[in-house]
């Protein structure tokens, strides 16, 4: 049998007999030993595992919003987002074609000047709809983003500037207060024990 194949024998064997994928589903924390630096506990960082079951409600909450803006007047979305909040969205945007009453999606996860005004040369304000997503509701970039769109909001002359504006981030967050004093349109909230790139499958992505 050949070295490569033997290890892999042996680790297959391993897992079956330490019971790895029984103990995944009853959340045993300890098959993480070493926490990522900077990262929260294992144990607090297994939402994923119910997120097939989540999944139906979030579709259904998206498609209802998904009308509601198109009822609205709303033609494009724009994604505001930094890294892990908005990388799950640009490769949907890249591989799935939109139906022919689909909002235009556009992904700014950039602070460079540059990018952010031929993105905007894109746009008609009045009936863009931005999306400003941060698990932490604290990050700075997206943060940013909203207040330069909003500002130019304001100078179009867009009425309920704050109407135009929707954020993703977990329940409780900075930026859920942020979303009601400025008056957004809706706040989706994100599961908080699911980090790190599962959140792709969650209300992120």
């Amino acid at each position: 049998m050949p070295p490569a194949e033997a290890a892999v024998r042996s680790a297959a064997a391993r897992l079956v007999s330490d019971r790895v994928a029984e103990r995944v589903w009853q959340r045993d924390a300890s098959l993480w030993p070493e926490p990522s630096p900077g990262a929260a506990p294992a144990a607090d960082c297994l939402g994923w595992l119910d997120l097939p079951d989540a999944l139906p409600a979030v579709i259904e909450e998206a498609t209802g919003f998904a009308a509601e803006v198109r009822a609205a007047g709303f033609r494009d979305a724009v994604l505001l987002g930094m890294g892990g909040s908005s990388l799950a969205s640009e490769v949907a945007r890249a591989i799935l074609p939109g139906g022919p009453e689909a909002l235009t999606l556009h992904v700014l996860d950039s602070t460079v000047p540059a990018q952010i005004a031929a993105v905007q040369a894109r746009l008609d304000l009045t009936d863009t709809l931005f999306l400003l997503s941060s698990k932490s509701g604290t990050t700075a970039e997206p943060l940013s983003l909203y207040r330069h769109f909003r500002a130019a909001l304001e100078a179009a002359g867009a009425p309920a500037a704050g109407s135009h504006f929707a954020a993703v981030t977990d329940p409780g967050t900075p930026l859920e207060d942020f979303a009601r004093v400025e008056g957004f349109r809706r706040v989706f909230r994100a599961p908080p024990d699911v980090g790190g790139r599962f959140s792709a499958l969650s209300v992120f992505g």
